[in-house]
Order: C-alpha cells, then sequence, then structure tokens
C-alpha cells in the first residue's frame, strides 16, 4: 500500500500556472553515533534496575527513553521519505519494521520455550504459554493489563516474557503513527500535522487522567493508550525539527546546555525515583518524556554530551540494543544469584556477559543478514507472515509441556477460570466450601476443587470464594519479599467488596495465608518496614483477621483458619537459596498462626485446620519437595493428593461439627 500526500499541503509551492508542485527536496536522515550512544545508555539503565540495585531503581525510565528516541527516529524517517518522493509508501515501511524486528523477536521466544522446558519450574513457566502467543500478536501489555498483572506481583515469579509489554506498546504504535502521519500530511495547513500529533497527545493525557485512581497504577503502567504520549512526544520533536532548521541541525551552547541539564536529571531519576513512587503516573512519565526530548535535542548537537555519547563502546552497545533487551530478561531468570550460588554483582556480572553474547550473535548471524536481503528465505512478501504463523503453531504444540517434572505446575493466570467452572459442581450435596487467602489459597483450592469434582461418597460441593495473588492480610503499602520491594498489588483493595459477593452461599470459608504476613510490610504513611513481630504490624494483622472473620462468617457460615507449614522463599529448580531468606523464618510463620488460634478461642464459629501438623507427619516433613517443590505452594497435582487425604475430610468435618 502506498499513500500519497496531497501536493502542496504545506510542503511544496506552485510554479507557474500549469499548477505544477515542486518539493522540497531534503536529504535523508543520516546515522548519528550519538544517537546509537543514547540507546546504550537507555538499555544500561534497564538492566542494572533488573539487576536489583537499589541505586539504579529509576532504571525502567531508559523504556521511557526507548520509547521517544522511536518516536522520534521513526516519525522522522517517514517525513524525509514523504519529502524527497512526495508520498509514503507504507506497506514498504511495515515489511522493512518486520524484517527489522520480527527475526530477533521470534528467536527470542523460541529461546524462551526451550529454556522453559529445560531450567525453570512451574512458578516461573505458569500462563507462558499465553502470554508467549500474546508477545507474537503483539498485544501482551493489554493481556497484563486485563489478568490484573503488576509488577507487585512477586510470588507468582514474573514471566519470562514479562519485558515484551513495552515491544507491544511499540510495535502498535508503528502501526498507529504512519497512518497518523500520513492523513495529517494530507491536510493542506501547514501546521496540520503538529496539530494532529499534539492532539493525540492530549488525547493520551486525557487516557491517563481517565483512569487515575489510587488502585490503577498497573493499568497506567502498561497502557498504550497511557503511555503513548511519551512516544508521541518522539513524533512531536521530529515534526518541529522538520519546520525549523535549528531543531533539524541543532547546535550551538544553549542546545548543549539543555542536553546537559537533561542528561543529569536523566540520571538523577535513573538514581531515585522508584516505580511505586506515586507521582509517575500523576504525570511524572509525561514529564520526563519531554526531558527525553530535550535529551534528544542535546545529544545531536556537537559539544561533550555529543562526543561522550559516540563513545565506541556505548555507540557499540545501542547498536545491539534491540537484542539485548530481547534476551536479557529470560536470562536474568535464568542466572539468577539463587540459581548460581553467588552475589547479586557476580550474577549481574554473569548475566550480562551471556546477553551481549547472544545479542551480538542475533545482530550479527540473524538480524543483519534478514534486514540486508542476504537471508533469501524470508522473502518480503508472505513469507514473515508464514514464519509468524507457524511460530504460533509451535508455541501451541509445545508450551502445555513445558512445565518440567517436579515443577509447581500452576498456571495461577488460569486457576480462578479453573475454580469458577469447577464452583458449584461438584460433589453430592456435602457442605459448601470456599477458599479465600493468597496464591497459596488458589493452589490449595484448585485441588479441592479438582477433588470435588470426581464425586463419590462424602465429598463437599466446592464454591467460588476469593483468592487473590499477592494479596496477604494488608492490603496497601509495600512488601519486601526476598530482597526487592514492591507495591503490594493495587487489586487486593478490592477484597471486601468481592468477598461480600460470595458469602451467602457457603457453609465453611477456608481462610489460607500467611506467606506475605512472613515478609517485611511498609504501611500507608510510613517511613520503615515492620515484620509481624513488631506490635504495630501484628496489630494489624490482628485487626484485619477480625475484619475478615466478620466478613466471611455474615452470611451464617464457618470460618476455618488453616495453620500453615514453615515456608522457603527462595527455592527455584528444586535448589535452596544460597543463604535463607527473612521470610523462611519459622517464628514468623509460628506467630501468624498464633493469631489464627486465638480467633479460634474467642469465637464459637472459627475452627481450625491442622495443616502444619498433617505436613509434619509425612514422610518429608513440612518442606517436602515432593508436595511443595518451591518451598511455598502446593502443585495441582500435590494439592489434589493433600485435599483427598486430609483437607477435604476435615474441611467436611469442620462444616458439619
Amino acid at each position: 500500500m502506498t499513500a500519497t500526500a496531497t501536493p502542496g499541503a504545506g510542503r511544496a509551492g506552485p510554479t507557474g500556472t500549469s499548477g505544477a508542485v515542486r518539493l522540497r527536496r531534503r536529504p535523508g536522515p543520516v546515522h548519528e553515533p550519538a544517537l546509537d550512544g543514547l540507546r546504550g545508555l537507555a538499555v544500561g539503565a534497564v538492566l542494572l534496575f533488573h539487576g536489583g540495585f537499589s541505586w539504579a531503581r529509576g532504571g525502567y525510565l531508559g523504556v521511557s527513553l526507548f520509547f521517544t528516541l522511536s518516536g522520534f527516529l521513526i516519525a522522522r524517517l517517514l517525513l524525509a521519505e514523504h519529502d524527497r518522493r512526495g508520498r509514503v509508501d507504507l506497506r514498504r515501511f511495515w515489511v522493512r519494521r518486520a524484517r527489522r524486528l520480527w527475526p530477533a523477536s521470534l528467536a527470542t521466544l523460541a529461546f524462551v520455550i526451550v529454556l522453559a522446558r529445560l531450567a525453570f519450574t512451574g512458578e516461573e513457566v505458569a500462563g507462558l504459554r499465553g502470554d508467549l502467543l500474546a508477545s507474537l500478536a503483539q498485544v501482551v501489555n493489554w493481556r497484563f493489563i486485563l489478568e490484573g498483572r503488576s509488577y507487585g506481583d512477586l510470588f507468582a515469579s514474573p514471566s519470562l516474557v514479562q519485558h515484551f509489554w513495552s515491544l507491544a506498546i511499540e510495535e502498535q504504535m508503528y502501526l498507529v503513527v504512519p497512518l497518523v502521519l500520513v492523513a495529517a500530511l494530507r491536510l493542506r495547513h501547514r501546521a496540520a500535522v503538529a496539530v494532529v500529533v499534539g492532539g493525540l497527545m492530549l488525547t493520551s493525557v486525557l487516557a491517563t487522567v481517565l483512569v487515575q485512581g489510587p488502585t490503577d497504577a498497573d493499568r497506567i503502567y502498561y497502557g498504550t493508550d497511557t503511555r503513548a504520549f511519551e512516544l508521541l512526544a518522539g513524533v512531536m520533536l521530529a515534526v518541529l525539527a522538520r519546520e525549523a532548521p535549528r531543531l533539524a541541525r541543532p547546535r550551538g551552547v544553549p542546545v548543549q546546555v539543555v542536553g546537559a541539564v537533561a542528561a543529569v536529571l536523566s540520571l538523577v531519576a535513573w538514581a531515585t525515583v522508584a516505580q511505586d513512587t506515586p507521582l509517575l503516573t500523576e504525570g511524572g512519565l509525561w514529564l520526563y518524556a519531554l526531558v527525553s526530548v530535550a535529551l534528544i535535542l542535546g545529544s545531536r548537537a556537537p559539544g561533550p554530551l555529543n562526543r561522550g555519547l559516540s563513545w565506541r563502546p556505548l555507540e557499540g552497545l545501542g547498536r545491539i540494543s534491540y537484542g539485548v533487551y530481547l534476551i536479557h530478561w529470560p536470562i536474568f531468570l535464568w542466572l539468577s544469584p539463587e540459581r548460581l550460588g553467588v552475589g547479586e554483582v557476580a550474577a549481574f556480572v554473569i548475566g550480562v556477559a551471556v546477553t551481549i553474547s547472544l545479542a551480538l550473535l542475533s545482530h550479527q548471524l540473524l538480524e543483519q543478514p534478514v534486514r540486508g536481503g542476504q537471508a533469501r528465505w524470508l522473502g518480503t512478501g508472505a513469507r514473515p507472515s508464514l514464519v509468524a504463523g507457524a511460530a504460533f503453531a509451535v508455541v501451541l504444540v509445545a508450551i502445555p509441556t513445558v512445565a518440567p517434572r517436579g515443577s509447581v505446575g500452576i498456571d495461577f493466570a488460569a486457576g480462578q477460570d479453573t475454580i469458577d467452572e469447577i464452583a458449584g459442581q461438584g460433589g453430592t450435596g456435602g457442605p459448601r466450601v470456599a477458599f479465600y487467602g493468597d496464591s497459596t489459597a488458589l493452589a490449595a483450592a484448585l485441588g479441592m476443587a479438582t477433588w470435588s469434582r470426581e464425586g463419590g461418597e462424602g465429598q463437599i460441593t466446592f464454591e467460588d470464594g476469593w483468592t487473590g495473588i499477592g494479596c496477604g492480610l494488608v492490603t496497601s503499602g509495600k512488601i519486601e519479599y526476598m530482597g526487592k520491594v514492591n507495591p503490594i498489588p493495587s487489586r487486593c483493595a478490592d477484597r471486601g467488596a468481592e468477598i461480600a459477593e460470595t458469602v451467602d452461599d457457603i457453609d465453611l470459608a477456608i481462610l489460607m495465608a500467611g506467606a506475605w504476613e512472613a515478609a517485611a510490610i511498609q504501611l500507608p504513611g510510613r517511613e520503615e518496614f515492620q515484620t509481624i513481630e513488631d506490635p504495630e504490624l501484628h496489630a494489624r494483622y490482628e485487626q484485619e483477621l477480625e475484619g475478615l472473620h466478620d466478613l466471611l462468617t455474615s452470611g451464617g457460615a464457618t470460618m476455618a483458619f488453616v495453620l500453615i507449614p514453615d515456608l522457603e522463599a527462595g527455592v527455584r529448580g528444586g535448589r535452596s537459596p544460597a543463604e535463607p531468606f527473612p521470610e523462611s523464618d519459622p517464628e514468623r510463620v509460628e506467630l501468624y498462626n498464633d493469631m489464627g488460634r486465638r480467633l479460634a478461642e474467642e469465637h464459637d464459629d472459627v475452627v481450625l485446620i491442622d495443616l502444619r501438623g498433617w505436613m509434619a507427619a509425612q514422610d518429608g516433613g513440612m518442606l517436602d519437595r515432593d508436595l511443595r517443590a518451591d518451598g511455598i505452594h502446593l502443585s495441582t497435582e500435590t494439592a489434589t493428593t493433600v485435599a483427598g487425604a486430609f483437607l477435604g475430610p476435615a474441611a467436611i468435618a469442620a462444616a458439619e461439627r
């Protein structure tokens, strides 16, 4: 498809009475090493952030810089083509984008499939099939939104393709921006393109305002509409540079000063602006996009900043930054400190070395040959689509079997759908039972649901309760788990209203939690982190527990508090961490269980289910890896076994007491 802009639409003038049009012939964009260096700087910030260094807590903003820089480069390319040829060949543009982006992307997804099968437990690959399909379709950011994914979800380990959300946004914008520019270029007014792009930027601002709220940070972070401003800011810079020679070829001390200030602001933001900073989703991303615009402008002006960013190693990193970004995340998850048995710095160095090595191989052997046309098997017509279709088929066949034996094997994202399907259908008229709590409750509930569906004398009727991944007794604030600090997922705040819709039709409400209560919590308005051993947080837990009791029993049900076994945080691939995490402290678990014991003493409608005692009596003890491969969760298979051997009969006895 070739789109032709209307001649004379602010870009050419009449020559004589014939109405002929002379296009303004301008040279196309030239390679600027400093912009490659800017890419290298941005991907370096992301690597440090994902390395878990506290002094790089704002390194995720490197992605925002990528957005703005991509918008600038793509718009400049399209506008230059229009100025040279009087039209924009959209089909050619999209084919070139596909040849540039698809090879490394598909290779990374194939690598993830192999890695998931060989090296990861079910906890790491939970939901991976859907994530891969959404990544191939370039909509994984919307999948994360629809499923309520959060950067605070630490128990359900991050997806191996978690980082594809930003690539999805860019790909979606690569479809929209060319169409917008071509449409705007058809308008006759000189300022039409700038007005249209500015209008879209305001639309993105409006979208952010409309979804703004205390529980919508993840929606803003992942949304294409809410993040479009950052990319469009780069587009606007390209549009303005087209009209203003000083922006097209920036030079002089003032521009250098602007660039230097922007560079300092960026470095400060990368070091200090944590991801859960409220300002970030209240206009902070817009402000940073403007800083990125200033940084791009200043980096192009001859001077110290331009020379620094043109430093060959930094420029070289920028040239392979796409491959580095693609491969680094699964590599970092694979070569973690726990797996390697080394410290964070050593694991980071090893991970970066492997990442850069693989990115260089991809760049030389795959990306460049395909981009330059040497890989003739790919073709330029329908073959890329056939390759993508074949990749979809491979994923559909391969992913159902990627979870290795002995893994946790629970797709937490799909678990609630399974429970919804089974709820109310199992059993033979026995007591109506529902689970409430965190991801450990979800795992146990899946086993109980499967057991109830098998039917037979004495079974239960399984009902839909409420389980929230990452949701403990406290539903707001921050949590420190395994050395990482994240906000408690925003959806946890909806717990009360959602539970209230489920309690009228049950006989027994089983509460199972405790894993998050073994972690450190920063309550809203407090500077320090506290544990269950601190009187203030302990009192808050008891208050929340009383509230849950009142809610769960409001429909006449009995509440069952599950006494949980000891925990072992950080188990990966069947291996314990090099040093135990504080969340594995048995004393914290016992303090949590003691709260349940006191609750049962104070309320006649509360009973205890002693899962802790039952597991301690088994051959493998409380930390039996055959039951809980990750040290925290039962698998679907083992949860079904535990339901039949203990939890099911215990639930029946509790409901009928």
